[in-house]
């Protein structure tokens, strides 16, 4: 049965593993009698990605992302990938890269997109965003995981509102795509809220473990996953 799902980059669904079970959870909310699609591999922004899916399963892919893809300048795709590898930063002497905390670099990235998140995810800024809330959750700084979670999420599609104060919910109106490593981002936001906005962050620590079940196909590993957060002691978890 798992067979008859389609492919969507864009997907609405989840699959994950289990022993010798797929599980399939919906990963954003579904009105009734919406066709569930699953992506086959981890979209990215590439065009052999395009080439893949064709030479492995026969077609073309019609997702947002993909027409958006075929109609968009090699010279724009050029200056995007120019970007990313100015946004990397490899220190002499290290294996391990960091990225960069301009803004401007961000803004660079930002204007190779021409399509409203919500159309069109913009995964490799997304990505950056996500990675800085990494960053800045290891270096304690809580307001800036906040907003570095706020527009990793908005270009992914998501309509959020993440308060920076008390007196509001974390309030998710639409979701968005659903990427592999959007567990952690809510983990360095659940260490964020507990030093800034403690009354948010069992509300936000819901949250992630929601988006770890979806991607994991459970959740009763969720603590033992997070158990060493990367951002301890800096934001206590």
């Amino acid at each position: 049965m798992a067979a008859l799902f389609n492919h969507s980059c864009v997907s609405n669904a989840w699959r994950s593993f289990i022993g010798d079970m797929i599980i399939i959870r919906a990963s954003r909310d579904l009105d009734s009698d919406t066709e569930i699609k699953i992506s086959y591999r981890q979209s990215t922004e590439e065009s052999d990605e395009r080439a893949y899916l064709y030479q492995n399963w026969g077609f073309e892919c019609r997702c947002n992302i993909c027409l958006d893809h075929k109609f968009t300048s090699g010279e724009m795709f050029t200056k995007r990938r120019q970007v990313q590898e100015k946004m990397w930063i490899l220190d002499e002497g290290s294996l391990t890269p960091r990225i960069s905390t301009s803004e401007s670099d961000l803004q660079e990235l930002a204007q190779t997109y021409t399509q409203p998140a919500s159309l069109v995810p913009r995964l490799s800024l997304a990505d950056f965003h996500l990675a800085r809330a990494q960053l800045y959750a290891t270096q304690g700084q809580p307001m800036k995981v906040i907003q570095a979670m706020v527009n990793g999420l908005q270009s992914l599609g998501y309509d959020i509102d993440l308060p920076e104060s008390s007196g509001r919910s974390i309030e998710i109106r639409e979701w968005g795509m659903m990427t592999a490593g959007l567990a952690l981002g809510w983990m360095a936001l659940v260490c964020a809220y507990n030093v800034a906005v403690p009354d948010l962050a069992a509300q936000a620590k819901e949250y992630a473990k929601l988006v770890y079940k979806i991607c994991a196909g459970e959740d009763e590993t969720f603590e033992e996953a997070y158990r060493d957060c990367p951002f301890y002691p800096r934001l206590q978890c």
